[in-house]
């Protein structure tokens, strides 16, 4: 086998809270996920990683946060459709919402827990840019500093 170096300085073991504030991101390669929630129901979805792409805020260009977007309830499937909207160009009002559902009806917005794969609709959204105006909030459980995505929080780049 050949030998590999790995320098640990040039990668991040955790992830970084970002502060209060608008950033533009670059979405990543989405990938379903299932884990259980804290009632110890399931919680699935999509991750979407999201790379800052410029400096901001004190952070630095390719910062790598992650947005879920869970599908286990018609509030929280809202929300991944906002973000939907946003990355692919869309606002959030209802002639652009209207616009979207025309443009996306019938693509393949399915997803697979098992192998971590998303159909063609959710990959649409790779390498695309949104705007997100994050916020900072504590961990219920944990007491610990979490990235806070409330709704309406993601726009699209103009």
């Amino acid at each position: 086998m050949p030998r590999y170096n790995f320098s640990p300085d040039a990668v991040s073991a955790s992830i970084e809270i970002l502060s209060k504030g608008e950033y533009e991101f670059i979405v990543g390669e989405p990938k379903s996920f299932m884990r259980k929630n804290r009632k110890g129901e399931d919680s699935y979805g999509i991750r979407f990683p999201l790379v800052l792409a410029e400096d901001s805020n004190g952070h630095k260009k390719g910062t790598r946060i992650f947005f879920n977007t869970y599908q286990q309830s018609e509030g929280a499937q809202a929300i991944g459709k906002q973000f939907l909207m946003a990355a692919l160009g869309y606002k959030r009002n209802q002639e652009s919402e209207k616009e979207f559902n025309d443009a996306y009806a019938g693509k393949d917005f399915g997803f697979n827990t098992d192998d971590q794969t998303v159909g063609d609709g959710w990959m649409e959204v790779k390498g695309q840019r949104i705007k997100g105006d994050l916020d900072v909030g504590i961990n219920d459980e944990n007491q610990q500093q979490v990235q806070d995505f409330k709704a309406g929080c993601w726009s699209p780049i103009q």
